[in-house]
């Protein structure tokens, strides 16, 4: 048959492989009277699927990103969490008020996120996630 639609399946893996990884971050944030270095030590998972690399915050839940690879998807990653973190300093009237609302996005996450972090560590520890995507 030539022309029509094609389909995807086959092209991709149909279980994407998921990486359980701890993420450090750290900038600088200016809001109205204050200046604040924000650290973070959090945890993402890195998932590999059609063709791309999508990253999905676990401790910050509720924050996504992705690329053609890991290095860019990481960027992306970390250019969102810098802009949400800009956003609530200029949210913020007082220090005390950013740094609440700082704690609460940082500490926001959901079972799943948990629950699917916590099943890719054990595959990790199993053995059964392949090295080579850790080295990428």
């Amino acid at each position: 048959m030539s022309g029509g639609i094609e389909s995807d399946r086959g092209r991709y893996p149909s279980n994407p492989m998921t990486v359980p990884l701890y993420f450090r971050f750290r900038t600088p944030v200016y809001g109205r009277g204050f200046a604040a270095d924000v650290h973070i030590r959090g945890r993402i998972t890195c998932v590999e699927e059609y063709g791309a690399t999508c990253i999905y915050g676990v401790n910050p839940g509720g924050l996504a990103a992705g690329g053609e690879d890991m290095n860019s998807a990481c960027l992306d990653f970390k250019s969102g969490l810098a802009a949400t973190l800009f956003d609530l300093a200029e949210d913020a009237d007082t220090f005390d008020e950013f740094k609440a609302a700082a704690n609460d996005f940082i500490a926001a996450t959901d079972e799943e996120s948990v629950a699917e972090w916590e099943r890719a560590r054990s595959g990790i520890r199993a053995g059964t996630t392949p090295a080579s995507f850790l080295r990428s």
